[in-house]
Order: structure tokens, then sequence, then C-alpha cells
């Protein structure tokens, strides 16, 4: 009996693992597939424009750093 069960677990373990490796794969490929999907749907604009000039060589350069603190 004892040889029957220990090969019953060993069967068991195999097939749980099979199973839970399927569902991550699954899921993940469900995931990746969302991601894609929604990202796809994104529209996207060029802010500045193709005409945009670069800053001459001296000039000084504004920046606007904007953030969100929930302290």
């Amino acid at each position: 009996m004892k040889g029957i069960l220990a090969v019953q677990l060993r069967r068991s373990a195999r097939l749980l693992a099979g199973v839970s490796a399927a569902a991550i794969l699954l899921s993940s490929g469900a995931g990746w597939a969302t991601v894609r999907h929604y990202a796809g749907q994104v529209q996207r604009i060029d802010a500045f424009g193709e005409e945009r000039e670069a800053p001459a060589a001296g000039e000084p350069i504004t920046f606007l750093v904007v953030g969100s603190d929930s302290r």
C-alpha cells in the first residue's frame, strides 16, 4: 500500500505542477494581449510639433517639473 500511495502522490504532484504551469502561461498571455490591445487604442500627439527650435548655445533653459506627493 505504501508504494501505491507514493506513486499516486507523485502523479498528483506532477498533475498539479502541469496545471499550474498551464494556468500561469495562459494568464500571462491573456495579460500581454490585453495590454497590447489597450496600448494600441491610445491616441498620441506630438506636443511640440515638428518645427520646434532647439535653444541656442549659452541661453538658459527652463524646466517645469510636475509631481504629486500624498504624504
